[in-house]
């Protein structure tokens, strides 16, 4: 299969299904990587490796099965680490 494949600061993404009603990606993350999202959710499972998410000054550990959502408005955060998340939204 041929998927689109974006890379930017340490983070590549991989996007897996695109359609109007959802869209599914792979993020390999391999270091720090600075985001912001504000106007849709995002699921996130982590399926290998580990990292962390820092948001506002407080650190959450990531770890191969975690699952955690970000909600809309949530604004900038930094993934960090050496690990691979499948991502999702409508």
């Amino acid at each position: 299969m041929d998927f689109k494949t974006e890379q930017k600061e340490n983070i590549k993404i991989n996007t897996f299904v695109e359609s109007e009603f959802f869209t599914v990606y792979k993020w390999d993350i391999t270091g720090e990587t600075h985001l912001t999202y504000n106007n849709q959710y995002l699921l996130f499972s982590v399926i290998k490796g580990n990292g962390k998410l820092i948001h506002s000054g407080e650190e959450y550990i990531l770890s191969k099965g975690s699952n955690f959502i970000i909600p809309v408005g949530f604004g900038e955060f930094v993934l960090d680490g050496d690990c691979e998340l499948i991502v999702s939204h409508t």
